[in-house]
């Protein structure tokens, strides 16, 4: 899990940190996992994803899979001098508006705003001449999950929409370079990813679950749950004897 720095809780806060006319690559899409394996190819032509989701009660943030594109141009035999280190993404994180539906259908939406800023480090090389890479970083916090609990209705299923804006920043030529903002939504929901089919003592080996997105299993899928007495949510669904 990516290291998350958490710098501010407010309605309204300042906008992503801008160094002007630098942008010497971009944020191109969220790549979408590919088979059973925690698998990215850094290309163009790879599966992404328009939007995400998060299961409200995920022990995981939703981690975010960047293809990164190069703008930096370099003669033959020089690519090595002119790639950019990149070092993490500086994220604003809009909350809200909340959806709460409680046992007998009332809906009750709470409007409210809440941006929470934050660093998420990671370590990536991108070369230049339409070069390619992939980052993973996480853009919507274990805090942000408790935000929307607090602020959704007890024991109502919940819809919140959670917007990331973000800027990837690195060192090239020993200056820090940013990124082009991107956008991203998350859709946070309480009866979306996650999906209980039995108690975990009625699992048995042929039962046949879902395991969910090899990468984390609460966000961008479905994987199939089960309740266990002393656990809880136990997620994929696993066999458990009852003593």
């Amino acid at each position: 899990m990516q290291r998350v720095f958490i710098m501010a809780v407010a309605a309204a806060t300042f906008g992503c940190t801008v160094n002007s006319g630098n942008e010497s690559f971009v944020i191109q899409n969220n790549l979408a996992v590919q088979g059973d394996t925690c698998d990215f190819t850094a290309t163009l032509t790879s599966p992404s994803l328009p939007r995400g989701q998060l299961f409200l009660d995920s022990p995981i943030p939703y981690v975010l899979t960047p293809l990164l594109v190069s703008r930096v141009t370099a003669a033959e035999g020089r690519e090595s001098l002119r790639t950019i280190q990149v070092q993490g993404a500086r994220i604003d994180l809009e909350i809200g508006p909340i959806e709460s539906i409680d046992a007998a259908g009332a809906v009750t939406i709470d409007d409210t705003v809440d941006t929470l800023q934050f660093e998420s480090l990671f370590a990536t090389a991108l070369t230049p001449n339409g070069g390619t890479a992939f980052g993973t970083f996480d853009i919507v916090p274990l805090s942000a999950l408790e935000l929307i609990r607090a602020r959704a209705t007890a024991g109502a299923r919940v819809h919140a929409q959670a917007v990331a804006t973000m800027r990837a920043f690195g060192d090239f030529y020993g200056q820090e370079i940013q990124s082009e903002p991107f956008r991203y939504p998350v859709t946070v929901c309480s009866d979306c990813v996650a999906r209980p089919i039995n108690t975990c003592n009625r699992i048995t080996p042929t039962t046949m679950v879902r395991p969910g997105n090899p990468c984390n299993p609460f966000q961008d899928g479905i994987v199939d749950c089960c309740m266990s007495e002393t656990l809880g949510l136990v997620c994929p669904a696993t066999p458990e004897t009852t003593p």
